[in-house]
């Protein structure tokens, strides 16, 4: 029986506090699953023919409960908070093999997880008591080591992230490559200050350029030295002067757009402006504000210079409170990969990540979460050891050091879909089957996830794979 609004036996109940008992009930009988949106305000005065004001002010009381999010112009979503025990269940107790029993929620546990790592504040260029807790809870549910109290794990973390991504780009990662902050200000004051042990005096921006990258540098504790952009050769000119004087301790430049701003220099004066850089010894920073994915065709200034070029840009153009990192500076590609990583979060996972940080939380969790990874990691070097050994001739596993992924690289003629369909039935979940071309050579990429699998059950699970393989792979000599 569902309530109603009247149904109070207490009269002076406020209005929006019994509709609040409404929204809430649709919550908890699954009404509104976790990431579904709910009706505007304004429906939902309708449905329960409430005022709009009333229906804001319930809407509020489950914002303060965790129950509703609001992403910034785009709706209101449930969260995930109801799995809080069903999140519980799968840290603490043994894997469930049964495939009727074996639900959605377990299947993709882990794999939201290591999204966590680069949702880091890593604005304050030393480790204070905050984020350190930080660090520690979300790196627990990255590997099966604790957390040290270096930022540097976590930085290794996120380019263990990206390295798949970018392994076929003979692209080598270092974790001092990369920073990660929540704004695009707050990484230049950062950077800004990385840059007072330089040689010079001050740092060179365009007069024109926002006040704010300005206001960064100074609280830094660096002076600026604004140039007028009338023509590329009297920027170049001046800047030129003062860099062989060895007073310039670097460059900040903002991309231009198709809205007019920022700055585009000629080839020739764009590879001048490096030589220069190389020369002089100082860095550009490059600050993208996202034109370069919101505006296209739109091209970096110095997209291929990594060596001289601090890069800077948005990595996700999420507005929610969860997504903690918004901008990150360093290596074009890695920017790239760590902005593909964030926008492929889907609004149940954002949910989920919301759950999963309230269960680690909890006194006791983090060493069943720990226990558990262990299991599972042991388990993904069995079962690597185990299809090297019967496909060795046919298929290279790969296993990387973090995350519950373990990379399989088949024939190209292999039937990824088919094979995903005949694993699936025995609860083996594997996901992208795809053709890549990697160090010439067409293969065809799947990704394992090893997160529902324990030491008992690897001996189990390597000849059901290869059962699968031969018969989605056409050879017969199998």
């Amino acid at each position: 029986m569902k309530t109603e609004l009247n149904d109070y036996p207490d009269s002076k109940t406020p209005r929006y506090e019994k509709l609040a008992a409404r929204f809430r009930e649709n919550i908890m009988n699954n009404v509104w699953p976790a990431g579904t949106k709910i009706p505007s305000k304004r429906i939902l005065a309708k449905m329960y023919a409430e005022s709009e004001d009333v229906v804001l002010n319930a809407c509020h009381m489950l914002f303060r409960e965790h129950l509703l999010v609001t992403r910034n112009r785009k709706g209101t979503y449930v969260t995930g908070l109801l799995l809080e025990d069903e999140i519980k269940r799968n840290l603490t107790s043994e894997p469930n093999y049964d495939y009727e029993d074996f639900s959605e929620p377990d299947r993709k546990l882990w794999r939201p997880a290591k999204r966590t790592a680069i949702r880091l504040d890593l604005s304050s260029p030393e480790p204070d008591a905050r984020l350190l807790d930080k660090l520690r809870k979300c790196y627990i549910s990255r590997k099966a080591t604790s957390c040290t109290s270096d930022i540097t794990a976590v930085k290794e973390a996120i380019v263990e992230c990206v390295r798949p991504s970018l392994i076929h780009r003979d692209i080598a990662l270092d974790a001092r490559q990369i920073c990660l902050t929540e704004g695009e200000f707050t990484i230049l004051h950062h950077i800004a200050s990385l840059l007072r042990e330089n040689e010079g005096e001050f740092i060179v921006v365009p007069a024109f350029v926002n006040p704010m990258v300005v206001r960064m540098i100074r609280s830094a504790g660096l002076n600026v030295m604004q140039i007028d952009l009338n023509s590329y050769d009297q920027f170049f000119q001046s800047l030129s002067t003062a860099a062989y004087a060895h007073r310039v301790k670097g460059v900040f430049l903002e991309t231009r757009c198709d809205g007019g701003t920022g700055i585009m220099f000629p080839e020739a004066g764009r590879e001048a402006l490096l030589g220069l850089a190389r020369t002089c010894r100082f860095p550009i920073v490059e600050i993208d504000y996202d034109y370069e994915f919101s505006y296209r065709p739109f091209r970096l200034l110095f997209a291929d210079a990594p060596d001289i070029v601090i890069y800077v840009s948005c990595i996700s153009k999420l507005t929610h409170s969860m997504y903690d990192v918004k901008y990150a500076a360093g290596p074009v590609e890695v920017i790239r990969s760590l902005r593909h990583l964030s926008e492929s979060c889907s609004r149940a996972a954002e949910c989920r990540l919301m759950a999963i940080k309230r269960v680690i939380e909890q006194p006791g969790m983090e060493e069943a979460a720990r226990l558990r990874a262990e299991r599972c990691r042991e388990a993904a070097v069995l079962l690597k050891k185990q299809l090297c050994n019967s496909l060795k001739n046919r298929i290279d596993v790969f296993l990387p050091d973090a995350g519950t992924g373990m990379f399989l690289y088949m024939p190209p003629a292999t039937d990824g879909q088919m094979l995903k369909q005949l694993l699936y039935k025995d609860t083996i979940y594997i996901k992208s089957p795809a053709l890549r071309v990697i160090d010439g050579v067409e293969r065809m990429v799947l990704k394992l996830d090893y997160s529902n699998i324990d030491a008992a059950q690897a001996e189990t699970v390597a000849p059901r794979f290869i059962t699968a393989f031969r018969k989605s792979a056409p050879y017969s000599d199998l």
